[in-house]
């Protein structure tokens, strides 16, 4: 069972218009891309942006603006514009989001500028906290299925997190 975890003394709205300012993370859910390098580590990279390097390894990764609707560069995130780290808060919604894809599933800590949205959050930074590997029946042949737990095996030993199944 998944349990939103929110520090004791923070609130937030279900639909904020200013980012609230997080000092102790929040739990969240992601997804990466995951590519192995040569020496055999797993990193895990960004799924919607074209990045030149992959996540941090036990970092904060930082959000920045690309492009702004404002025409300004201003601190990731801000409302009107889809600026910071994407998460969710349940798996659920991931695995309907992405599908049964070649992501890699995970959780991240949240913290800084947090804006909270009706399914999820966009965060100044994150970090990596732990991957996934989905259980459930899936439409990939067990070949694939195979790859897919090498590569989040690999990524939860190059980032120190836990792997979880769900």
């Amino acid at each position: 069972m998944w349990i939103r975890i929110l520090p004791p003394s923070l609130t937030l709205s279900q639909h904020s218009r200013d980012p609230t300012l997080v000092v102790e993370p929040i739990r969240a859910i992601r997804a990466w891309r995951a590519a192995r390098q040569q020496d055999g580590r797993v990193f895990l990279w960004s799924t919607v942006m074209n990045m030149s390097a992959p996540w941090p390894i036990g970092k904060w990764f930082f959000a920045r603006t690309h492009t702004s609707p404002f025409g300004d560069d201003h601190p990731a995130p801000r409302a009107g514009c889809n600026c910071g780290v994407h998460a969710l808060k349940y798996p659920m919604a991931l695995v309907r989001q992405f599908g049964f894809s070649l992501y890699v599933l995970g959780e991240v800590d949240l913290a800084g500028r947090v804006l909270e949205h009706r399914g999820g959050y966009r965060a100044e930074r994150a970090k990596v906290a732990g991957v996934y590997v989905w259980t459930r029946p899936s439409v990939y042949t067990d070949e694939v299925l195979e790859r897919i737990l090498r590569m989040a095996q690999g990524a939860a030993a190059t980032y120190d997190v836990p792997l979880s199944y769900m």
